[in-house]
């Protein structure tokens, strides 16, 4: 993709839009359609799996169809718990999936105002109009993602209105677009929102599966990660696995209501009040299961989707993620010397190792020099794309 109306012209290959489905996964799919819809024992699989690969407990994960819904159902929970508002913080460009749900939720108070967005530009805007950001003074020029959403979070006790208190920092693990790959230091994101009482929630998409992910890294203040499974779960689309700590699993409510998410009677075994085990004049169970099985999506468990994120997930679970990104790095270092000699880099392209060591190579930023004509860009171009097919296609 290439966008003219920048400075600064850069491409961003979305490659990885949707992961390509192995030939196990594809048969999964293909067996499911003449079976019944999965048993109990490919979700609890399900569970089991994804919880391996976050370091998690299998109870405290929920199966969704999508991270909007997910953060949909967090969004209307902490509308709940703060019932006199305040700030969500998200990234400039963040994905849409972690951001729509907390624009319906300030839209819902706009007359009021209870709730509003606080939105980390940058850093590359931090630089070039530091003075427009209230709280950059402490860092003279945020060197990443990580330094400017530290910006952010004063002490609340600085804060005098509680709408202005932040509730929610709602980040990635890494930026999916500008700035493509540059990690963020989730962990101590977390430690400082522990501090001031702030909710954590992470929109791991782009990184479960690709590289190495512990939930117990980002504790206590960790509300929540959801993860997508058609990104590198090399799962199909449609399906959404979550984890939500423990301790809201009292408190949450689930966003739809369903029988599946209730302690009833084995199976709607017929009782001597109804032959469903319907109370009368009562209703339904009204109990929820103790475990995040209570926040899954309503209706049939995908009788296709399900045993392709199985099989995909048991095929993740046997890679080893420590040395992925060693050898994404390792395979792309020719592609990236010759972009380098030719005026083309990485956006955290630096002398510094350290700097180098903070970025995730399964997303690249690639950017030119700005004193480039359109002739000599539109050139490059060409050469980028005939340089890439002949190392890599060949």
């Amino acid at each position: 993709m290439t966008d003219n109306t920048l400075e600064r012209c850069c491409y961003y290959w979305n490659n990885a839009g949707q992961a390509r489905l192995s030939a196990a996964t594809q048969l999964a799919g293909i067996r499911s359609i003449t079976t019944t819809e999965p048993s109990v024992t490919d979700t609890t699989r399900i569970r089991t799996l994804f919880a391996q690969l976050v370091d998690a407990a299998p109870s405290e994960i929920a199966i969704v169809p999508s991270t909007a819904f997910a953060m949909t159902l967090a969004a209307k929970n902490i509308e709940r718990l703060y019932p006199d508002g305040g700030k969500i913080l998200i990234l400039e460009d963040q994905f849409p999936s972690a951001v729509y749900p907390w624009q319906a939720l300030c839209h819902n108070h706009s007359i009021n105002s209870k709730w509003s967005l606080e939105i980390v530009r940058y850093p590359e805007a931090y630089k070039r109009q530091q003075s427009d950001y209230v709280h950059v003074h402490s860092l003279s020029s945020p060197r990443n993602w990580t330094e400017a959403i530290l910006a952010h979070l004063p002490p609340q006790s600085t804060i005098k209105s509680s709408t202005d208190f932040i509730r929610v920092v709602c980040i990635p693990p890494l930026h999916w677009s500008g700035i493509g790959g540059s990690w963020i230091d989730s962990p101590k994101i977390s430690q400082v929102c522990q501090r001031y009482n702030i909710l954590l929630l992470v929109d791991a998409t782009q990184a479960i599966g690709v590289t190495p992910f512990s939930i117990q890294q980002l504790l206590p203040a960790l509300a929540m990660v959801t993860c997508s499974t058609h990104k590198w779960l090399r799962g199909p689309p449609g399906t959404c696995l979550v984890y939500i700590h423990s301790k809201w699993h009292d408190t949450w409510e689930p966003l739809d209501q369903h029988h599946r998410s209730r302690v009833r009677p084995a199976d709607f075994l017929p009782s001597s009040d109804s032959r469903h085990g319907m109370n009368i004049p009562e209703g339904y169970s009204t109990t929820f299961v103790k475990n995040a099985r209570k926040f899954d999506a309503g209706g049939i468990p995908n009788p296709i989707l399900l045993p392709m994120v199985k099989t995909a997930l048991e095929e993740v679970t046997q890679l080893s993620l420590t040395k992925v990104q060693t050898q994404l790095k390792d395979l792309l270092q020719p592609f990236l010397v010759w972009a380098r000699e030719h005026g083309i880099a990485l956006s955290t392209d630096s002398s510094d190792d350290e700097v180098d060591d903070q970025r995730f190579y399964h997303i690249l930023y690639l950017s030119f020099d700005d004193d480039k004509t359109l002739e000599e860009i539109q050139q490059l171009e060409q050469n980028l794309r005939t340089q890439f097919n002949r190392m890599y296609n060949s």
